[in-house]
């Protein structure tokens, strides 16, 4: 698993972005049925006003 942040603040106004990626594995018990190996990236953006 690998989580990055980074932002910018001011006086009035906030912004950041958020990147994790995430990876997992088959499980022994159900290979190739329901958990193939697999790589997951998100992507996520906030924002505030500050008063």
């Amino acid at each position: 698993m690998f989580q990055w942040e980074a932002g910018i603040r001011g006086d009035h106004l906030q912004l950041g972005v958020i990147l994790e990626l995430l990876s997992w594995n088959q499980a022994p018990v159900a290979r190739d049925a329901y958990q193939p190996q697999s790589t997951m990236l998100m992507v996520g953006f906030k924002g505030g006003l500050n008063f």
